[in-house]
């Protein structure tokens, strides 16, 4: 339950109903009426005292309990709230339908003082591809900055593949909450064409953060990935971030990531060992939460600073999403832009440097509840996602999607 800000005609007709009960303060349609202008006004404290005195008021009414024990979990008054349901769920005389919202309650209020929580998951997935090759837009590319015949095939190409994750968090006794939480996961990715690359890949992180006035994290990750079963990568990097109220208008999330990059030789690949990299990377997000679910806009830049020389790059990033629930339906969507140059010339390409620009639309389609499935743990999905990069060099003209449909398992 959350308060929001009251209008002054709501004002009014408060102060107005709170005159009246001084008259009348036994009058149970009165406190109720003064209860709810409380909470629309933000005073939860107010609405809680309220119904305290409907309960001596009437010490028997199912409603008022429930309505309290809301209020004062919203407040973090968890014993308090506990100690109200116990009321409703072992009296045998209690309806099943308010039984059913008492225990729902008491299960929230285990979730939040829960000190060790651990989730996870696993999910399945199969869809399609389009330009699976990565084919430029162009007739001709350039080899050596001279124009040759674009061989690359046009196709697209199905995609298949599954995610398995978990993750534990636990509160450290600290005056201020304060939570270690890590995780690991593994995702594995296969396409049909033989031609194409099958990846899997290994990655974990745990990090430390502390909420007071504003919210602290740091923390370290790493991954391994291998493509068509040959080792292809390593990485470990840290990470920190802060968040703070901006006028209580918006969230400001400032964030420093710094990682070592290892690639290993690979068959195929010129000098694979020659792209392993040490990258820095500074972000800014602004998130407000909206009456219809949550927007963000970010600002990112970064630096690699590669073995080889021609893999050193420059990038920046602004990225617009937005999160929504419909019904029983999560829809999100993404909207990013991203610059990125390279410092020095690929000779076997071109004289210039690479100067690409990538726009990026993607969207996501969640099912939420499962009351109605036979598996209330299984959440159908889908994601759409289309690309497209602008570059100086033609060899990296090219525009795709893929969208891909699947079901995930929780726990």
């Amino acid at each position: 339950m959350e308060g929001s800000n009251a209008s002054g005609a709501e004002v009014d007709q408060l102060a107005f109903l709170v005159d009246r009960l001084f008259d009348n303060p036994t009058n149970l349609d009165l406190n109720f009426q003064v209860m709810q202008l409380q909470i629309a006004e933000g005073n939860l404290e107010a609405a809680e005292a309220t119904l305290e005195r409907v309960l001596i008021i009437d010490p028997s009414s199912r409603l008022a309990r429930i309505l309290i024990a809301e209020i004062q979990i919203s407040l973090g008054k968890y014993a308090s709230a506990r100690s109200v349901l116990a009321n409703l769920t072992d009296n045998p005389a209690t309806p099943a339908e308010t039984r059913k919202k008492a225990e729902i309650l008491v299960e929230k209020i285990d979730e939040a003082t829960r000190t060790t929580r651990y989730s996870g998951g696993v999910s399945i997935y199969a869809g399609q591809t389009e330009n699976a090759f990565g084919r430029s837009d162009e007739d001709a590319i350039l080899f050596s900055d001279l124009p040759v015949e674009n061989t690359t095939k046009d196709k697209s190409d199905q995609v298949y593949g599954y995610q398995a994750y978990a993750r534990l968090s636990h509160d450290l006794n600290y005056q201020r909450p304060t939570t270690l939480d890590g995780g690991i996961r593994f995702d594995n990715r296969d396409t049909h064409d033989a031609n194409l690359s099958d990846i899997q890949t290994l990655s974990g992180d745990i990090s430390f953060s502390r909420t007071s006035s504003f919210h602290i994290t740091g923390g370290i990750f790493s991954s391994y990935s291998d493509v068509n079963h040959q080792d292809f990568s390593r990485n470990l990097g840290g990470v920190a971030s802060l968040t703070t109220p901006m006028f209580s208008v918006a969230n400001m999330t400032t964030t420093l990531t710094a990682n070592r990059s290892i690639f290993m030789p690979y068959s195929g690949v010129s000098d694979n060992p020659g792209k392993s990299s040490r990258a820095y990377t500074g972000k800014i997000e602004f998130m407000k939460p909206t009456g219809f679910g949550s927007m963000s806009l970010a600002f990112s830049a970064g630096i690699t600073n590669a073995d080889s020389d021609i893999n050193d790059q420059r990038f920046e990033k602004v990225q617009l999403s937005g999160q929504t629930n419909f019904s029983s339906v999560a829809l999100g969507l993404s909207l990013s832009r991203q610059t990125m140059r390279y410092e020095i010339a690929d000779l076997l390409v071109s004289y210039e440097r690479q100067k690409t620009s990538t726009n990026e639309a993607s969207l996501s389609i969640k099912r939420i509840t499962g009351q109605n499935s036979v598996l209330p743990n299984v959440f159908p999905f889908m994601n759409i996602k289309i690309f497209e990069n602008d570059s100086n060099i033609a060899n990296f003209n090219r525009d795709g999607g893929e969208i891909a449909a699947g079901m995930e398992v929780t726990f």
